[in-house]
């Protein structure tokens, strides 16, 4: 809780990975367009209420005041979603959303995508990588770029021939 990154515990709306960086959820929820916080519902949350959200947190902020904790934020976040979509799934309503913000602030995407083709060259022939993805985002970006990386290679190997 102490980092901002579970919003069953009070805690700061921070979710850095790396407390030198600078960007924070915090920044993010107190200070961001409605546009830019639904892109990140919409895209790195994949939650289908990602504008109604948006609006939401953009609402609260103009008429209340900053967030200042993640149980703060979670409480909007579950009273502006709907029961029957509450009733459907089996997470809290917050969790897309803290996911979508995490994944904003420490840039984890990119870090995925730019270390895997710096260590593509390191595989041998016939080699094997294990890479554990733990949603749908990170695994997309994993099996387009070995798609790329072995379109590549066999195009290279049709040139040599």
């Amino acid at each position: 809780a102490e980092k901002g990154f579970s919003f069953l515990r009070e805690g700061p709306l921070d979710m850095r990975m790396d407390p030198s960086q600078h960007l924070s959820a915090e920044e993010i929820v107190n200070s961001w367009p409605e546009e830019e916080i639904a892109r990140i519902i919409r895209d790195y949350g994949e939650d289908k209420r990602w504008r109604r959200l948006a609006r939401a947190i953009v609402n609260y902020r103009e008429e209340h005041g900053p967030f200042s904790s993640t149980t703060h934020l979670a409480q909007v976040i579950a009273d502006n979603s709907p029961r029957e979509w509450q009733r459907r799934r089996s997470i809290h309503p917050a969790t897309l959303v803290f996911q979508g913000l995490r994944l904003e602030v420490n840039t984890e995407l990119e870090a995925v995508a730019t270390a895997i083709p710096g260590l593509l060259p390191f595989l041998s022939e016939g080699g094997r990588f294990l890479i554990i993805s733990f949603h749908s985002l990170e695994d997309r970006i994993v099996k387009r770029l070995f798609i790329k990386a072995a379109q590549q290679r066999q195009q290279q190997q049709e040139e040599g021939e």
